[in-house]
């Protein structure tokens, strides 16, 4: 679809639906952990073969899923053309492109490209592994962004079979310069055991937390934005 007709559209859509943009919903493949099955789904759409199974539902995104093996559009949102959940004549990416000024305001659009954030409803099995997002600093060597998170846990939802995170280490280890408590796991990376050096946080409905780029953490199985 070219930017003329592109742009066209997504006004068209705005203005039809009186200033809402509505997305269809989407839906990312893990094959690292199962999925805690409350995204309401059917029970038999959960699973995706090879792809794994149903772990997250990505909310008004223009980033792909970077997965092994999956769709080439993975992970990004489609807009919703005449209320028909199978059109994919329009990618949210593309409506963006073409109307950035519409859809992000003209301040913010003189300063980014695209939003800059990504809401997940978050919802595995299990707790992750641990594991860190690089700092800005860091991850513009290589030419990515850094990135922070944020999580916020719904009061309406089930908090799964382990709803505790783990983040950061024990105060000691940065204070006293003890890293070298941690290079076994980090070289052996075979279990969690790495975790008795962090602490543990029960997660709490109708709570949240901000979790600055650079700390280790383990997400537990609460389901999340």
């Amino acid at each position: 679809m070219n930017g003329k007709n592109t742009k066209g559209l997504t006004n068209s859509i705005v203005e039809t639906n009186n200033g809402i943009l509505r997305i269809r919903p989407t839906y990312v493949a893990r094959d690292f952990l199962g999925s805690g099955k409350r995204l309401g789904l059917k029970e038999e759409e959960y699973k995706v073969g090879e792809r794994g199974e149903i772990t997250e539902r990505w909310l008004a995104s223009t980033v792909k899923a970077e997965n092994r093996i999956g769709p080439a559009d993975e992970g990004l949102s489609y807009v919703l053309i005449n209320n028909d959940p199978k059109d994919n004549s329009l990618l949210l990416l593309e409506a963006l492109a073409s109307s950035k000024e519409l859809l992000m305001g003209e301040e913010y659009s003189r300063k980014y490209s695209t939003f800059g954030r990504l809401a997940k409803v978050f919802n595995f099995e299990k707790r992750l592994f641990f594991h860190l997002h690089q700092m800005q600093k860091d991850a513009e060597l290589v030419g990515c962004n850094g990135k922070e998170e944020a999580y916020y846990f719904p009061e309406e939802v089930d908090l799964g079979a382990d709803p505790v995170s783990f983040y950061g280490v024990h105060p000691y280890i940065a204070d006293e310069k003890k890293y070298d408590l941690i290079l076994p796991y980090l070289k052996d990376w075979n279990s969690d055991l790495i975790l008795k050096h962090s602490r543990g946080y029960l997660q709490v409905r109708g709570e949240g937390l901000h979790l600055p780029a650079g700390i280790p953490h383990a997400p537990g199985t609460a389901c999340a934005i």
